[in-house]
């Protein structure tokens, strides 16, 4: 009897040792299947990442062999005209130099008379009539250059018109900011 009582315990020892081991087993399986799963997800995200990766290089590829395209054929047409960039210095300096020279004169007139400050009302004409000269000044500048504009090669042309509007943009802006 005894015998059989340790032996039923043994036997009840090893049910609850192979039920604990089925436990465990169970457990590491579904962590194993959660992982797998994890890295079946980080493969696929991983592939579409890869696909996209091929499609932005191909479309790289097809932008370079455009630019390549326009570069040969840029290459193979004649340059139109040669642009002298001392002699557009010069007369834009000149240009510069005819549209300040009124405001000079008045800068040197009220340095020599530096007594003669002018009244609010006086400074208000002065600073409209200024407005004015420049608007016209800019006007007659625009007159001078414009034809000059169809001389230059289209490629130089856009650069050109590009290096004025920004000019025209920084005017503006100052302008704005004393409203």
């Amino acid at each position: 009897m005894n015998g059989l009582h340790e032996q039923n315990r043994q036997l009840t020892a090893a049910v609850t040792g192979a039920q604990e081991s089925y436990r465990t087993a169970h457990k590491n399986e579904d962590s194993a299947l959660r992982r797998a799963a994890e890295a079946e997800q980080r493969a696929k995200e991983a592939e579409k990442q890869r696909d996209g990766a091929r499609q932005v290089a191909e479309a790289a590829r097809l932008r370079a062999d455009k630019w390549q395209k326009e570069v040969e054929a840029a290459k193979a047409q004649p340059v139109a005209a040669v642009v002298d960039e001392d002699e557009i210095d010069r007369r834009a300096r000149q240009l510069a130099a005819d549209m300040t020279a009124p405001l000079r004169e008045e800068l040197d007139a009220l340095k020599a008379h530096p007594a003669a400050v002018p009244d609010t009302e006086t400074d208000a004409r002065n600073a409209y009539d200024s407005l004015l000269l420049i608007g016209r000044s800019m006007k007659n500048a625009w007159a001078s250059v414009k034809p000059q504009l169809a001389k230059l090669p289209e490629n130089t042309r856009a650069g050109a018109i590009d290096m004025l509007n920004k000019t025209l943009t920084e005017i503006q802006t100052e302008a704005m900011k004393c409203l």
